[in-house]
């Protein structure tokens, strides 16, 4: 996930895996609609293309797993 601006409110880019891409690729923006201090409404938008018009990338680079202690 990486964060983002839609419209003045947030929106979160979400990403998954793929192998073939070796890397993530976008999957679906999240605009959040916020009433005070809590999530009103979570508006979907399946259209990756979108992505860098909202300063997102095109895709992330595979990172290497951590491990856990």
């Amino acid at each position: 996930m990486v964060q983002a601006h839609a419209n003045g409110q947030p929106a979160i880019g979400t990403y998954a895996w793929n192998e073939d891409a070796a890397g993530y690729l976008p999957t679906v923006l999240q605009v959040l609609t916020l009433d005070d201090s809590r999530i009103r409404e979570i508006t979907g938008f399946v259209d990756p293309p979108v992505f860098p018009g909202f300063g997102l990338p095109d895709s992330l680079p595979a990172q290497p797993r951590q491990r856990r202690t």
